[in-house]
């Protein structure tokens, strides 16, 4: 039986899957000695960040990026070049992310590349953005008066989880707890 590229890159997917991280590391690195591919490369990024091999998962995504551009790369290289204290350079990968692609995601983290460089107000703004996209929690809407909306019920615990993820993101939100006659 010939041994094929594509094999090992899903052997490493696997691997991942379940949390043998080093195994995977090893089946990525095997199928890129036999085709370099640009997801293997960001394959093996992902694994070596996992690991907290934060340099060398930053060149795994620059050669999955010479390879081919695409917006996942980026936002991969992004969270690793923050991880290492490269803010400037992660804003840059992280807008080059959301030029191929506007996600949540890569707004939450160039809004706190943005914040570690001091830049506050483009911060708030990309937060705005992760908010606004956020599948999860972007487009709740919460009538307190009812306590629910939409199938949600709006416990008191859950407006005060609201409160403190908004303000701890610079987000002012003052709820009223008021529920009306019983």
């Amino acid at each position: 039986m010939k041994k094929h590229w594509e094999s090992y890159l899903g052997m490493g997917w696997s691997l991942e899957k379940t949390n043998q991280r080093h195994l995977a590391i090893k089946a990525f690195k095997h199928s890129i000695s036999m085709k370099k591919y640009w997801k293997s490369y960001r394959s093996l990024g992902k694994a070596l960040y996992s690991i907290n091999e934060y340099q060398s998962a930053i060149n795994a995504f620059n050669n999955s990026l010479a390879l081919q551009e695409h917006w996942s790369s980026y936002q991969e290289l992004g969270k690793s070049l923050i991880k290492t204290e490269q803010y400037q350079r992660a804003v840059d990968a992280l807008n080059k992310s959301l030029a191929l692609r506007k996600d949540a995601r890569t707004y939450r983290l160039l809004g706190s590349a943005l914040e570690r460089l001091g830049e506050k107000e483009k911060a708030n703004h990309a937060l705005q953005n992760y908010y606004r996209l956020n599948k999860v929690i972007g487009n709740i809407i919460i009538d307190p008066m009812s306590g629910e909306s939409s199938g949600i019920n709006a416990t008191r615990e859950l407006i005060k989880n609201i409160t403190k993820t908004l303000s701890s993101n610079l987000f002012s939100f003052y709820p009223s707890f008021y529920a009306g006659e019983r």
